[in-house]
């Protein structure tokens, strides 16, 4: 079985302006997808204000939990 080459690599830098700009974005998509997750879900106001601060301890302390549905 012949093994797959790469072709030709193309690198792109990003500006220091446009890597902000994109991390603004991804933040701002995570923060949407958190909202959207926790709206459809059928916890109480308490129990989501748990996972708000649960995911906030988990920045603070650069910890990462997977969660699996």
């Amino acid at each position: 079985m012949k093994k797959p080459q790469i072709r030709r690599i193309i690198p792109h830098f990003v500006q220091d302006e446009q890597r902000l700009s994109l991390s603004d974005r991804i933040a701002d998509l995570h923060i949407q997808v958190i909202e959207r997750s926790l709206n459809q879900s059928e916890l109480s106001t308490a129990q989501k204000l748990t996972v708000i601060d649960q995911i906030i301890e988990n920045l603070r302390t650069g910890e990462v939990q997977y969660i699996s549905q």
